[in-house]
């Protein structure tokens, strides 16, 4: 299974590292890396998890994305997220730490991919149950996008639920071996356009405090896209620097 999605992925993994900082993985005469989901993983015994790690070195690979946040629950035991009601995959095995051991042992470089950012999950989520105000919604206050079948995001105004995503970066680069955090999903949901969303209160309230009035109800007006934008970098700025406070070697 691994084997059959490493060329696919292979050409943009490659594109995106080429521009990554300078760091102890960057200096790597050539990153060429694939991404292994906890579908891929979870429930496997060790040996198999060798065999797995070998198989991608058989397909020239030298470094691996393990999926760290990803089905709608951590693959180790964040405090931040289960504070905020998430749940852990597993009540015994912590995979942040077993993959960084064998996957190094095995000759691979290991990056922690926070695949899911800012999409909950679907409005079921316990952390979309708990804090119906932590979520990005529409004009009409629906907060249920066109993805994944209907997953709901955060909304990047919630200090909330920013400071969970912070927390949950910040523990995988303080207490795990990790060579790269690759934060994605780090962006407000869409139905079809893309910039539905940003109609919650945070959001709201944020903007009439810049700009001494409502949002416009034209998704496309050019200061409030701008806007949005700006929470979302701002959001993207904070990871990153925790990150490098915690482990400034470690790629973002």
């Amino acid at each position: 299974m691994v084997r059959k999605h490493l060329r696919h992925v292979l050409a943009v993994l490659v594109a995106a590292l080429a521009v990554l900082a300078p760091s102890s993985a960057a200096q790597v005469p050539e990153l060429r890396a694939c991404w292994l989901t906890h579908y891929s993983y979870v429930g496997k015994t060790e040996p198999q998890l060798r065999a797995i790690a070998q198989n991608i070195k058989a397909g020239n690979m030298n470094m691996v994305y393990v999926g760290m946040y990803s089905g709608q629950q951590t693959m180790w035991p964040s405090k931040a997220y289960q504070a905020a009601g998430g749940t852990w995959v597993s009540n015994t095995v912590d995979w942040a730490r077993d993959m960084c051991r064998i996957m190094r042992e095995e000759g691979l470089l290991v990056g922690a991919w926070f695949e899911y950012g800012m999409a909950v999950g679907y409005s079921t989520h316990p952390i979309a149950v708990a804090h119906p105000d932590w979520l990005a919604r529409d004009a009409t206050g629906d907060a249920i996008t066109g993805e994944n079948g209907g997953f709901v995001f955060l909304s990047p105004a919630s200090q909330p639920a920013m400071d969970m995503l912070n927390g949950m970066v910040k523990e995988l680069a303080e207490n795990y071996d990790f060579d790269d955090i690759q934060v994605d999903r780090i962006r407000w949901g869409r139905k079809s356009t893309g910039r539905e969303y940003g109609y919650e209160a945070p959001c709201v309230a944020a903007y009439q405090a810049q700009y001494g009035t409502t949002p416009p109800s034209n998704v496309n007006n050019t200061q409030w896209v701008n806007f949005r934008e700006g929470l979302v970098n701002a959001a993207m700025q904070r990871f990153y620097n925790t990150i490098k406070a915690a482990n400034p070697t470690i790629v973002v």
